[in-house]
């Protein structure tokens, strides 16, 4: 399905803000390949308009350098970045209390406490039934599929000034 990138969201109803709330892995994969190269709404290259970057304090230099080189092509003409770095709990924090990001990019670590208990409770059966260990990666992988069907503009790409937004999620494993 191709959607404009202005001024509407994947239901066509007006483009809104993500909010970080119980989905700490998703953040991890909004960032992969979105970077600069996508903008919100409203900063359409060359025109104006701003971004607001809010990370963990190890990738600064990088996004500093990533910031200079976008300002410098014709998309990234006229467009402010603004960023806030600091610990991934209190940016988090700060996010889900309203603090206005375009883009995140935290490092949390997971609870996987619950995760842990059933694979302990069906590992013994299911090596039995398929003659083989169970690990996490099956979990992990149902997660980053449930999140991305939670928030699929992650589950997007950008084609000129269209979100396309893809009805099936391709999931690999090695």
């Amino acid at each position: 399905m191709h959607r404009n990138l202005h001024p509407a969201g994947p239901t066509g109803a007006p483009a809104r803000r993500l909010r970080l709330g119980h989905s700490a892995a998703i953040v991890g994969l909004a960032l992969c390949g979105l970077a600069f190269s996508a903008l919100p709404a409203g900063a359409s290259g060359g025109s104006g308009g701003s971004v607001s970057l809010v990370a963990y304090s190890t990738p600064k230099p990088a996004y500093s350098a990533l910031a200079a080189a976008f300002a410098k092509t014709k998309a990234g003409a006229g467009i402010t970045v603004s960023s806030s770095f600091g610990p991934s709990g209190t940016q988090a924090t700060a996010v889900v209390d309203g603090l206005p990001a375009d883009l995140v990019n935290f490092s949390l670590t997971p609870d996987m406490t619950k995760v842990v208990k059933l694979r302990d409770k069906l590992k013994g059966q299911f090596q039995a039934q398929y003659g083989f260990g169970l690990t996490y990666l099956p979990f992990v992988m149902r997660a980053a599929t449930a999140a991305l069907r939670q928030f699929p503009i992650v589950n997007a790409s950008i084609d000129g000034t269209n979100i396309i937004y893809h009805r099936d999620i391709n999931l690999g494993m090695a």
